[in-house]
């Protein structure tokens, strides 16, 4: 039994004390940032940078212990406040009246006030950097024990981790209850990522996230996210397609439902493909007559080549193609950058199995057909 997991380092996370409403205005859809510091220096720089773009969103000079950064954001922002010499502080800003109060000796105990959303990122801070800081301790611990600990003792650890990612886990989902229609909430499902990257999850998370902010920018990003690694995930449906056959003729993937379908990606000039066909052909000969076929889609560039592979290997079922190579539209839609690869799907379309090799193919149909 081997373990080898990595901590999850929030590098965005700091401490922030309590936040309230600031009441002074500012102009309509803009930030206006006040700060009022004891012990800033005159001259020095104060700058407002997107924490994900870097972009720079405002910058002035501080004067008398002040300084004011206006400007605008599209919707609620993370960035990093550059003061000085202080050390950079993190920011979630929206278009709003903010006031910044404290002293620079001591930038821990810096107050902001006048952001729902910094009210919001908070409360993940205050959630999630026990969670976190315990989870990484369980990481550390199971790590350590790689060398010359007994079953037992590994079976210990990594149960004590799986009981502390399955803490952040409870987290993420309860906080996604409490704030489905805050800003933070997909910037959180974005930074716990490593926590548990299954889409399936993920897209259960965001269908729950309220229609604003599903549609925001943020929102769009997280969905394009989830939709580029749904695909090809066991438990998803597999994305349909058509391609030409060897005789010319369009074949939709979509034909095949009621059937479970090997798709099968490989090509003639591939060395591993030819010599894994014998299995391929054992498993189809093997399980033809009991509702399974295979569809192979082939990134070669010269169809006689396809065509002779297809004869030579006897590969008697299905065979589609653009002939364009690694630019295999298919190929490109289902995220492949090594062949062969292969997703077996069910009647319903959803994949239940991938990369099946050598006996691994039959076994694992002699389990689903039998």
């Amino acid at each position: 039994m081997t373990y080898l997991v990595k901590s999850i380092l929030f590098l965005w996370i700091i401490a922030l004390p309590g936040m309230g409403y600031a009441q002074k205005d500012s102009l309509p859809g803009h930030f206006s940032i006040s700060a009022q510091m004891s012990g800033l220096k005159n001259g020095d720089s104060a700058l407002l940078i997107d924490a994900n773009t870097k972009e720079v969103l405002a910058r002035t000079v501080i004067q008398n212990d002040q300084f004011q950064l206006t400007g605008k954001v599209d919707e609620p922002v993370l960035t990093e406040l550059k003061i000085g010499s202080l050390p950079d502080r993190n920011l979630y800003i929206e278009n709003s009246p903010i006031q910044l109060t404290g002293d620079a000796s001591d930038p821990s105990k810096m107050m902001v006030t006048g952001s729902k959303s910094q009210l919001d990122f908070e409360d993940f801070q205050k959630i999630f950097n026990p969670l976190v800081s315990k989870l990484n301790v369980r990481v550390k611990t199971l790590n350590q024990l790689m060398e010359g600990a007994t079953s037992d003792a590994l079976s210990l650890a990594n149960q004590n981790y799986q009981d502390a990612k399955g803490e952040v886990e409870n987290a993420i989902d309860q906080f996604v209850l409490d704030k489905p229609a805050s800003y933070v909430t997909p910037w959180v499902l974005f930074v716990t990522i490593k926590v548990d990257d299954n889409p399936i999850i993920m897209r259960q998370r965001f269908n729950k996230l309220a229609p604003q902010i599903q549609t925001s920018l943020i929102g769009k990003d997280l969905d394009s996210y989830i939709q580029y690694y749904e695909v090809g995930y066991i438990g998803t449906s597999a994305p349909d397609f058509t391609q030409n056959d060897i005789n010319g003729q369009p074949v939709s993937l979509s034909s095949f439902l009621g059937k479970y379908v090997l798709i099968d990606f490989w090509a003639s000039w591939c060395g591993p493909c030819r010599r894994e066909n014998p299995n391929v052909v054992k498993a189809y000969n093997e399980f033809k007559n009991k509702n399974f076929t295979i569809f192979s889609v082939s990134l070669d560039r010269n169809k006689q080549s396809w065509i002779n592979a297809i004869e030579n290997d006897h590969l008697t079922w299905t065979h589609v193609s653009d002939l364009n190579y690694w630019d295999n539209a298919v190929a490109r839609q289902y995220h492949i950058t090594s062949i062969p690869q292969n997703f077996l799907i069910d009647p319903k379309g959803i994949i239940i199995a991938k990369n099946l090799s050598g006996e691994q193919l039959s076994i694992e149909l002699e389990k689903i057909l039998k």
